[in-house]
């Protein structure tokens, strides 16, 4: 005679555990394991599980330091999900390293270890990163030189797009500024290249000759109007409000040009008319010439 049962028959994993808890194995979705590495590529690693299953560990869950892991390492890993279609126990490294990983990144920052990062996204200030699980960014200023965009126009969408060309790809960078309270995380990846040992930078002195390569040129023209119609900009606008701040309380003072000169050398008439326009045409003849020159 058959006995009838109130539970149902599991038909995977999830329900065998669900089940029979912790009777029948060791660990649960939603559980922090330690596991030992069977083998290691770029795009996944195979894990054995408390000697009763295999786990796999695929990219998209990877930490910072996922890919220095070889076979026969011990590492801590978080479990997804018990099985899935294929059998195999679900496990996400960067899950149960993302508390280790804050103090982590201090560290690299203070000693200026270089790491790998994947970037994620861009948008025309820079790109964003992902670091074992955690969102950080690379300034366009912090770029290599082989990365930065140089674009002729200035035209952002065109930066924007020539950064979006690198999403995907694997940087070499270090740390330039964590916060975890703010959730911040800057990296610089011109700071791994291109920049003197301590060690060599200390043998440098003052007078010294040393070879260099060019590795890119920024026109200045630009700027250099900027600066020039941004100069001749302040003068027109503040000129005449710091004019009726500052005259009475000079006048008052007796330190008006006028007053400080004597009387016979003070222009009268055309000729302090003719003063005045030239002053006024010079500094809009300077004003077109400097952006011309630039």
């Amino acid at each position: 005679m058959a006995i009838k049962t109130s539970k149902k028959d599991p038909k995977n994993m999830d329900e065998l555990v669900e089940q029979f808890e912790d009777s029948l194995v060791p660990f649960k979705q939603g559980d922090t394991i330690e596991v030992v590495v069977r083998s290691a590529s770029t795009r996944k690693i195979l894990a054995d599980v408390a000697g009763l299953a295999t786990g796999i560990i695929p990219e998209q869950e990877f930490s910072f330091d996922t890919s220095e892991l070889k076979e026969g390492d011990k590492v801590n890993v978080f479990v997804l999900s018990a099985e899935n279609d294929d059998g195999y126990v679900i496990l996400s490294h960067k899950r149960a390293n993302r508390e280790a990983l804050w103090q982590t990144l201090e560290d690299k920052s203070k000693s200026g270890e270089i790491m790998t990062v994947k970037v994620a996204g861009a948008n025309r200030g820079g790109l964003l990163v992902e670091a074992g699980g955690i969102d950080g960014f690379i300034p366009v200023s912090q770029l290599s030189s082989q990365h930065y965009p140089r674009v002729q126009s200035g035209s952002s969408s065109e930066i924007a797009r020539r950064l979006q060309e690198m999403v995907g790809q694997m940087l070499k960078v270090k740390v330039l500024s964590v916060d975890k309270n703010a959730n911040k995380l800057i990296f610089s990846e011109k700071m791994t290249q291109g920049l003197l040992s301590e060690t060599a930078a200390e043998t440098v002195k003052i007078g010294d000759v040393l070879e260099g390569i060019v590795t890119g040129i920024v026109p200045f023209a630009f700027l250099a109007i900027t600066i020039t119609v941004n100069n001749f900009a302040a003068s027109v606008v503040l000129g005449p409000i710091l004019l009726l701040l500052l005259y009475p309380r000079v006048k008052r003072w007796g330190l008006v040009w006028t007053d400080i000169m004597a009387k016979e050398d003070v222009a009268k008439g055309f000729a302090k008319t003719i003063g005045s326009i030239l002053m006024i045409v010079g500094a809009i003849g300077g004003l077109i010439v400097g952006v011309l020159v630039a």
